[in-house]
């Protein structure tokens, strides 16, 4: 996840980043979350690397909706899950 994170940054450099962790790793999203909070960006924007909707994504737009209502002066946006894809629905049904 580091590495794609690099090469995602690659492509579309940001102003601040940070690799986080729903289980198992460190950071942890709450912690990756807080830290975005408290870096001051104008735009906090949060890429889950999630295959599908489900109970994950749905706490973690929970906990995206918790830090913009205490930050507003921040917008925060979450992009989709990566199962929306219609390319990578064909390629694991293959």
């Amino acid at each position: 996840m580091r590495a794609f994170t690099a090469a995602r940054l690659s492509l579309t450099p940001a102003a601040w980043s940070q690799t986080c962790f729903i289980h198992g790793q460190s950071p942890t999203v709450e912690q990756g979350l807080d830290q975005l909070a408290e870096s001051g960006q104008p735009l906090a924007v949060v890429q889950p690397h999630l295959l599908f909707e489900g109970e994950l994504i749905a706490t973690l737009r929970r906990q995206v909706a918790e830090r913009a209502e205490q930050n507003p002066h921040q917008r925060w946006l979450i992009t989709e899950t990566l199962g929306t894809d219609e390319r990578l629905g064909r390629t694991l049904a293959e």
